[in-house]
């Protein structure tokens, strides 16, 4: 009778840990998504190199449906290639097209971008619906 007591809370503790673990994000809803990102564009990752003592990638710019990005480039702060990664973080792939919401790292220095959220990078092969709803919710 105790084992099985045991057992029971042992499982309940680990499905519990799983439960936890898999949410390490909060799912953003489109106009959250599109009201926090301070530069919209489609285009694809370049590659990556270090600056300032940071790895940064280059987003080539395809289209801007919102922001002004400064340029045909976009920077964005990318993980370092020797550092851990979470399962829900982007993989940055040379060639990688798509939808990208991007984010100012730092309001008062613009010029470089965040990616810092699953939801802030949409495969192309995905990301027609996506295009067409963030131009719905930028209409006037």
């Amino acid at each position: 009778m105790v084992r099985r007591g045991f057992s029971f809370l042992l499982v309940a503790g680990v499905l519990i840990a799983v439960n936890s673990a898999s949410a390490m994000w909060v799912k953003l809803s489109d106009a959250e998504l599109v009201a926090q990102s301070d530069l919209i564009v489609t285009g694809a990752f370049k590659g990556r190199s270090e600056a300032a003592g940071q790895d940064l990638g280059a987003i080539e710019i395809r289209s801007t449906l919102k922001g002004a990005a400064g340029g045909e480039v976009a920077y964005i702060v990318i993980p370092a290639v020797d550092k851990p990664v979470s399962s829900s973080d982007i993989v940055f792939r040379p060639g990688q097209e798509g939808l990208w919401f991007l984010r100012l790292r730092n309001l008062s220095k613009p010029g470089i971008y965040l990616a810092d959220h699953p939801q802030r990078f949409v495969p192309a092969n995905q990301a027609g619906p996506a295009i067409e709803s963030v131009r719905k919710s930028l209409r006037p």
